[in-house]
C-alpha cells in the first residue's frame, strides 16, 4: 500500500506529496525529519485513511482516521509502560502548538512501527492499543466493541512465583486457622469436669464446642475439596507462561449478591461485563501477589479505565493498571429482602474475574422499588 506524505505545519516542504511505499521509505522519511522542533504530519493511505502523526525528539503520536467519516478516529497508547506522567506535549500545526495528552504520547520507535504496519503490514503492534476519541475506549481498531479490548500477553518469571506462592501461602493460613477450629473446641470439650456430665448429656458449653467442631469440619470440607483441581489449572496456567490483557473503559458498576464468594462488582463496558470477586481490590496487602500500577499514588477501583492482566484457565488476577477517575459503585437494597441484588449465573469457584459477553443491563435489571 501506498502513502503519500505531507507537512502539517510547514506547506512548502519539499517532501509534500510524495510517495511512501516500504518499510525503508518509511524509516528513511523518519530520519530526515530528525532535529526539528514537535511538530505533525500526515500520511494519506490508499485506502482512504489517514494517519496525523507527531515527532517530538523520541517519542511521537498517531492519530488513525478511517475513510468513511461515520468511524471516530482512534489514537494509539500504550497502556502497559506510558513514557510520560501527566500533562501534555505540544506538536506544531500550521505554526501552532497543539497540546496532545501525554498518554497518547508514545516512544517514537513504535511510531515508526505503526506507520511502517499501516502501509505494509496489517496494522496491529502488539505493544500498541487504540483508543476511540469518540468514547474514550479502548480497543484494536478491528473490534466492533470498544468496551473490553481483549490481548494476549505473557507472564514473567517472578509473577509466576509469586502467585504460586501466595497460592500456598493463602491455603496453608486457611488450614492453620481450620485445625485451630477443629481442635481447640474437641480440647476443652475433653478437658471439661465430671461433674458437667449429666447422665449421658453433655452440658450447653460442651455442646456448642461440639457443633463448632462440625462447622469447621463442614466447612473445611467445602473449601480444600477443589484446592487439588484449582491448583493443578493454576500450575498449568503458570507453565503456560501466557495471561491475558483486558483494557477496560467502563461506564456503570453495580455491587451484587452471589453463591459463590462476596463481596462481588458487575463493571459494565457496552456489549459485554466484567465481573469481579472476592474483594481484592479492597485489601491490597491481602494479595501481595497483585501489581498495582497508576499515576496517582493510591489508585482507585473501580475506575472508568483500567487494565487488568489475569491468567487464562483460572481467572487469577496478576496486575490492575489505573488510567481514569474513579467509577462509583451503585449500592441498592431490596426493600422486602434489604439485601444487595442477587446475580443469577452459574460462575466457578476460586475466581477473581469473570468476562461475561452480555451487557450489564441484561444481568441486573433496576427496580425502581430499590434505594
Amino acid at each position: 500500500m501506498n502513502a503519500m506524505f505531507f507537512d502539517l505545519d510547514c506547506d512548502e516542504h519539499p517532501l509534500n506529496g510524495s510517495a511512501v511505499a516500504s518499510a525503508e521509505a518509511v524509516r528513511s522519511l523518519f530520519e530526515g525529519l530528525n532535529g526539528r522542533r514537535a511538530f505533525m504530519f500526515q500520511l494519506q493511505l490508499e485506502d482512504g485513511s489517514t494517519l496525523d502523526i507527531g515527532v517530538a525528539d523520541c517519542i511521537g503520536c498517531v492519530q488513525h482516521t478511517p475513510r468513511d467519516g461515520m468511524t471516530s478516529s482512534r489514537m494509539a497508547t500504550t497502556p502497559t509502560s506510558p513514557p510520560l506522567g501527566g500533562g501534555d506535549t505540544e506538536f506544531s500545526v500550521g505554526g501552532t502548538a497543539t497540546p496532545i495528552d501525554n498518554r497518547y504520547c508514545v516512544p517514537l520507535s513504535l511510531v515508526v512501527q505503526i506507520a511502517i504496519q499501516m502501509i505494509v503490514g496489517d496494522g496491529t503492534i502488539a505493544e500498541i492499543v487504540w483508543e476511540d476519541l469518540a468514547t474514550g475506549c479502548s480497543g484494536i481498531m478491528t473490534d466492533n466493541n470498544p468496551g473490553i479490548d481483549a490481548q494476549d500477553d505473557v507472564t514473567t518469571a517472578s509473577e509466576r512465583q509469586k502467585t504460586i506462592r501466595e497460592f500456598c501461602s493463602q491455603m496453608s493460613i486457611s488450614l492453620v486457622i481450620t485445625l485451630a477450629a477443629i481442635c481447640v473446641p474437641i480440647a476443652l470439650s475433653l478437658s471439661l469436669p465430671l461433674e458437667w456430665v449429666i447422665g449421658e448429656r453433655l452440658t450447653s458449653l460442651a455442646t456448642a464446642f461440639g457443633m463448632g467442631s462440625i462447622v469447621a469440619i463442614t466447612a473445611a470440607f467445602g473449601i480444600y475439596r477443589k484446592a487439588p483441581t484449582y491448583f493443578a489449572s493454576l500450575s498449568a496456567d503458570c507453565k503456560s507462561g501466557s495471561c491475558e490483557r483486558l483494557s477496560i473503559c467502563a461506564h456503570r458498576a453495580v455491587a451484587f449478591e452471589t453463591s459463590v464468594t462476596a463481596p462481588a462488582i458487575a463493571i459494565g463496558c457496552g456489549d459485554r461485563t466484567l465481573i469481579v470477586f472476592g474483594g481484592w481490590w479492597t485489601n491490597r496487602s491481602r494479595r501481595p501477589d497483585i501489581t498495582w500500577k497508576s499515576v496517582e499514588p493510591h489508585p482507585e477501583f473501580p475506575a472508568k479505565r483500567f487494565v487488568i492482566r489475569r491468567l487464562t484457565r483460572t481467572g487469577r488476577v496478576l496486575s490492575v493498571q489505573i488510567e481514569g477517575d474513579r467509577l462509583p459503585v451503585e449500592r441498592w437494597i431490596d426493600p422486602q429482602t434489604m439485601n444487595l441484588p442477587t446475580l443469577n449465573a452459574d460462575f466457578p469457584l476460586s475466581v477473581d474475574v469473570v468476562l461475561l459477553e452480555r451487557p450489564l443491563d441484561s444481568l441486573i435489571g433496576y427496580n425502581p422499588n430499590w434505594n
